[in-house]
């Protein structure tokens, strides 16, 4: 009778796992790209800055797409800083800003809000106080989200 009672709780238990896990990755409501690299803004903002494009950069006649460095493989998970940008600097083809010691390209995939809005690369300023969540590709820092505060 023992053997039963604990053979029932096991293949319960197990049913109910396997129910669990089918929610998680079907239906569960997983979390989204935005969600996960929201910083302070509400993870919509941040999915509708993501579908933004960031301005126009990467030819010469600024209708690329960018170094093309944010579809290499990322050398790891989304990392965070924060900090004041001391520099921002510019090409034809990529721009960088400097938040503390650390150096970030952005690309035009990369979320830019201010104060929680839809904004483009060139809205960031020197002096402004960011938050944001990056990944190393190619040895290089590129932003994901960029959440900046008015000046």
């Amino acid at each position: 009778m023992k053997t039963l009672i604990i053979l029932t709780l096991v293949v319960s238990l197990v049913g109910w796992t396997a129910i669990a896990g089918a929610q998680h990755t079907s239906g569960g409501s997983p979390a989204t790209d935005a969600e996960r690299l929201a910083i302070d803004c509400p993870p919509a903002k941040v999915q509708e800055a993501v579908s933004a494009t960031s301005g126009v950069m990467g030819t010469p006649s600024g209708t690329g797409t960018g170094s093309g460095i944010a579809a290499r493989p990322s050398e790891g998970g989304p990392q965070r800083v924060e900090g004041e940008i001391k520099q921002i600097e510019s090409t034809r083809t990529e721009r960088g800003i400097l938040v503390g010691n650390v150096q970030l390209w952005v690309e035009p995939s990369t979320a830019v809000l201010v104060s929680c809005e839809k904004a483009v690369t060139s809205d960031l300023q020197q002096g402004m106080r960011v938050k944001a969540a990056y990944e190393v590709k190619d040895g290089r820092n590129v932003a994901r989200v960029i959440e900046a505060e008015k000046k």
